[in-house]
């Protein structure tokens, strides 16, 4: 609580001063906090590798869970239109192996037909950590995530977004169940130079913040993740640079450690 008064006062001018961003540097929780997060180390250390290291490790949605899916929810939803398509997208993308189908294309050979029907949450706990989403209004200063992408360049890079929901859903019954967020990404800036132009340099880029645009990205099946690929929450902030709107994407610590 101390540190969150911090962080906030301080955000109040921001961005006045490294010194300021250097309050969001990654630290060890202490009294409570330390023992909620130190239940099941060790899965919890694999579900941090999977958001992490996302060029040695995969994650799918149906890998352990150290959480819960939280109110408010709605069982049994049908997930129609564009929504649908990109869960399928997802999981061709995720599942390179299988070739997943909608029910108008179930004549094609040796395919899997997706289940439009799902349980939709509006918010997500890991650790002693609450995510919210878009469609959760008293929760949505805690929608807004990082998550890493390789690029076609093999680099990786941190991207953005909003939470809009969280799912659990099974391509069928007899299938396991997945763990999913919908996200929409943030549009990147033309350049580096304004990308990183309130970025300490002495300080590690994980915990540096950033320019974006306002604006999203179009939608594509990359909006459906698994949850372990969520990297971090992050604080948005209104910017304005030579007369451009932009938010600055400042990283907040994952309430997680050894």
């Amino acid at each position: 609580m101390q540190q969150s008064a911090e962080v906030n006062s301080h955000l109040y001018n921001f961005p006045s001063s490294a010194e300021s961003l250097a309050l969001l540097v990654r630290k060890r929780s202490v009294g409570g906090l330390a023992a909620a997060d130190a239940y099941e180390t060790e899965e919890l250390r694999h579900f941090l590798e999977l958001s992490e290291d996302v060029q040695r490790t995969s994650a799918t949605g149906i890998e352990p869970f150290p959480g819960e899916l939280l109110n408010p929810a709605w069982a049994n939803v049908r997930i129609e239109g564009q929504y649908y398509e990109h869960l399928v997208a997802y999981y061709n993308a995720a599942y390179e192996l299988r070739d997943f189908v909608g029910p108008f294309d179930s004549q094609k050979w040796n395919t899997t037909i997706v289940s439009s029907w799902a349980n939709q949450f509006g918010r997500l706990r890991i650790g002693s950590e609450i995510f919210g989403s878009a469609i959760s209004p008293r929760h949505r200063k805690n929608s807004f995530v990082l998550a890493k992408w390789i690029q076609r360049n093999d680099e990786v890079d941190v991207w953005p977004g909003q939470v809009q929901f969280f799912l659990s859903h099974k391509v069928s019954t007899a299938e396991p169940e997945h763990i999913l967020a919908y996200v929409r990404w943030y549009t990147p800036v033309r350049n580096a130079d304004i990308r990183f132009r309130i970025s300490p340099e002495d300080m590690h880029t994980r915990c540096a913040a950033e320019l974006w645009n306002r604006d999203f990205m179009p939608d594509t099946g990359h909006c459906f993740i698994p949850v372990h690929r969520i990297l971090c929450r992050f604080v948005r902030l209104e910017y304005l640079h030579k007369r451009t709107e932009f938010i600055a994407v400042v990283p907040l610590n994952r309430r997680i450690n050894f």
